[in-house]
């Protein structure tokens, strides 16, 4: 019934186009972003203060341990970066991917077509060569946001003792 519905906002009326409800949703989402990012800030002031507070009294706080880094190792930061880069690049052929085939569909006839390849929706439904294209596309990022990670990690680690080599694991992993 009418009854059990909760008041609307007199902000709704203004959240009828799919981009303004995405609008809503990612402003939302950086005020969660900006709370974590705060309260990991007073997490660290409280770290310094406590260790600053009680170093004297345990040893463990008390040292330090340095890592001396091989010279050679900036190639591999750099060749992380340049990886980062290259996912950036594949989410934007993504996004633009999307428009893409959102007119393909339409001139060929799809009706929900905006529904098909529109946001929050990742892979396109359907068996059509177009919504095949998409897939294709979303999953070569996909798996790039898959293995990232691993290669990441093993090239930071893997370059300590060997720089030159550990920069050739992100370079593999664009090509």
């Amino acid at each position: 019934p009418a009854s059990r519905r909760p008041p609307r906002s007199p902000h709704s009326q203004l959240l009828t186009h799919p981009r303004d409800r995405a609008k809503a949703a990612m402003s939302d989402i950086l005020v969660k972003i900006g709370s974590i990012c705060g309260a990991c800030g007073a997490l660290a002031a409280a770290e310094v203060a406590l260790t600053k507070k009680y170093s004297s009294q345990l040893p463990l706080l008390q040292s330090t341990t340095s890592i001396a880094l091989p010279k050679a190792y900036g190639f591999v930061v750099l060749n992380a970066v340049g990886s980062a880069f290259m996912l950036f690049v594949l989410g934007m052929k993504v996004g633009m991917s999307r428009s893409k085939f959102i007119e393909r569909a339409k001139q060929e006839g799809d009706a929900d077509a905006e529904a098909r390849y529109s946001y929050p929706k990742i892979y396109a439904e359907g068996f059509s060569q177009t919504a095949t294209d998409f897939n294709c596309v979303q999953r070569g990022h996909q798996q790039a946001m898959e293995t990232y990670p691993q290669i990441l990690a093993f090239a930071l680690i893997g370059g300590l003792p060997h720089p030159l080599f550990g920069r050739f694991g992100p370079t593999g992993w664009v090509i």
